[in-house]
């Protein structure tokens, strides 16, 4: 039985992304490499970085959720 693992990229409708769908982007994941860093330098001392970086992760859903691209309806596979 083969499966068939192409992944397939198309651009948005309106064509590339623009400068703005990029820095959202990137605030967006923000939070990742500043919860490793919390979390494994401990700048503000032990709890008080531990307490932020869980506040952080907690957090995430319900301000990454908007940027989120959607995922329904999902196309059907073609055969």
């Amino acid at each position: 039985m083969a499966v068939d693992l192409t992944l397939t990229v198309t651009a948005p409708a309106g064509g590339a992304s623009s400068g703005a769908d990029r820095l959202l982007g990137l605030l967006l994941f923000l939070p990742v490499p500043l919860v490793l860093w919390l979390l494994t330098r401990q700048p503000l001392g032990t709890l008080a970085s531990l307490a932020i970086g869980f506040a952080l992760m907690a957090t995430h859903r319900l301000y990454a959720r908007p940027g989120e691209a959607p995922t329904w309806p999902r196309p059907l596979p073609s055969s």
